[in-house]
């Protein structure tokens, strides 16, 4: 985890010492499905999804969504990720995320009788090859991700397609 957040600092240390042009904004819809499992939680829907990102001159990308998500009961996923993603017509990329859970999971009680944390969080990669860029807007197409989370916990997650305004 200490590695994420030294990679996650000198990312950020290199962006601001490169003078770029101002950021460029945009807004989101998409269609994800999530599936998490650890010893004490399992959760997982499908659902959509809306949010904003910022994108620099050099390719580098931060994105926050929130995705309310049907399955396993009602589930809302609060996403946070940064990456690098090369402008052209054609842009595959590839971001470090951080995602939130929470809502409806089926729960495992521990030895006490105690319930496992009512958020679950979980820390990977997202990897976008199909991600298609125009000057209005984009559209990407089969978002993968994977992630690791508490108690041994797996976070798998794909978006079927999500589009994207430029402001």
């Amino acid at each position: 985890m200490k590695a994420l957040y030294i990679i996650l600092i000198v990312v950020l240390f290199a962006i601001g010492v490169d003078a770029q042009k101002s950021p460029s904004w945009s807004v989101f819809v998409q269609q994800p499905g999530v599936y998490y499992t650890s010893e004490r939680v399992t959760a997982y829907g499908y659902g959509f999804g809306a949010g904003g990102g910022v994108d620099w001159h050099k390719g580098f990308s931060a994105r926050a969504d929130v995705n309310l998500l049907w399955g396993n009961g009602n589930l809302m996923a609060s996403r946070f990720a940064f990456g690098y993603q090369p402008k052209s017509k054609w842009s595959p990329g590839i971001y470090l995320t951080t995602t939130l859970l929470s809502g409806h999971k089926t729960e495992t009680l521990d030895d006490n009788g105690g319930r496992p944390p009512s958020v679950v969080w979980a820390a990977g990669v997202r990897v976008v090859p199909l991600y298609f860029d125009g000057s209005k807007g984009y559209a990407s197409v089969l978002e993968l991700g994977y992630g690791i989370g508490d108690d041994h916990g797996q976070y798998l997650e794909v978006t079927l397609l999500s589009v994207g305004l430029k402001l």
